[in-house]
């Protein structure tokens, strides 16, 4: 099985239910025979880091193994990182131990990542100089790390760099500047720093609207950001018209039964249970946990909030 198809099931389905012993005999054959193949392997396996729902990376631990036991450790002596097939400076390699970066942030393991991170934005640097897009996608990549463990001044530094050098180099209105606009708005929301992050959210949105159109599932999730910034500063009103904006765009662009649509349920949910709308609360709730149900594994982390905004209703 090559990766390109391995790539396309993850993206096709909620669950990675991959068999172990596939993936691990498939990678064992790329690294002891040397593929020739090795550079458009690695490319692929990049693009499952990309493409394949959070839900999905959650799980590739269990279902590729052979990804952490060759790429999991730059001290390991893999064919990977003793530069046998791709050499020390290599770009394919720069990307390979960014994107590992982020699956060990989204899986916690934050003391990993961070090496990862400065060994691909290293190479870049030396191969690319100072100024490069792929520079600036280092650099918040870095930055995403530190916003997880907190480090929110070192994270503002690295995501203004990255937001300032995406403007220079591509553009202002370009899509990586609305996703560098949308981190920085949610790192000062976090903060609770309203009145600069709510500026970032709509010149993030306008962007997106602008490339992506209006019916977008991530122009939904910028007026799901939107509507949490209202909803935190009391602004129910406002907050309800973008929640339920972000609603009919996923209905229409998604359908009425995936986990985008759930989220933005469950968050409407929660606003009504501000505003003292028990029974409406209720209704969403349970609407969004019905998904989750079906959609997600019981530990997802928007299906325990549901979970427990339903208990507290009940």
């Amino acid at each position: 099985m090559c990766l390109c198809q391995l790539a396309s099931e993850l993206q096709s389905i909620e669950q990675a239910d991959i068999q172990r012993s596939m993936a691990t005999n498939y990678f064992k054959d790329v690294i002891e025979l040397r593929s020739k193949s090795i550079l458009e392997d690695l490319r692929q396996l990049s693009s499952i880091f990309r493409t394949a729902p959070v839900t999905v990376l959650r799980n590739l631990p269990r279902c590729l193994p052979a990804i952490t036991q060759s790429l999991g450790s730059p001290s390991q002596s893999s064919t990977f990182y003793n530069g046998i097939l791709l050499g020390d400076k290599h770009p394919v390699k720069a990307r390979v131990l960014n994107d590992l970066g982020k699956l060990y942030t989204v899986w916690g393991r934050y003391s990993e990542a961070e090496p990862l991170f400065e060994q691909a934005l290293a190479i870049n640097k030396e191969l690319l100089g100072e100024e490069h897009p792929l520079i600036a996608h280092n650099l918040h990549n870095l930055g995403s790390l530190y916003y997880y463990q907190e480090r929110y001044q070192e994270a503002e530094r690295l995501y203004r760099q990255a937001l300032e050098m995406n403007k220079r180099l591509l553009g202002e209105q370009h899509p990586d500047v609305a996703c560098n606009l949308n981190d920085l708005a949610l790192l000062y929301w976090v903060q609770k720093d309203y009145s600069k992050a709510e500026p970032l959210y709509h010149q993030a949105l306008e962007i997106k609207k602008l490339w992506l159109g209006k019916e977008h599932p991530n122009v939904a999730r910028s007026l799901n950001d939107l509507a949490q910034l209202y909803s935190s500063q009391g602004v129910y009103t406002q907050a309800e018209q973008l929640y339920q904006q972000a609603i009919a765009i996923s209905k229409r662009s998604l359908g009425d039964n995936y986990p985008e649509m759930a989220r933005n349920l469950d968050n409407l949910g929660m606003l009504y249970a501000k505003q003292g709308r028990s029974e409406e609360a209720k209704a969403l709730h349970k609407q969004a946990w019905e998904i989750f149900e079906q959609k997600l594994e019981a530990n997802h982390p928007w299906a325990i909030r549901c979970r427990e905004n339903l208990e507290v209703l009940v």
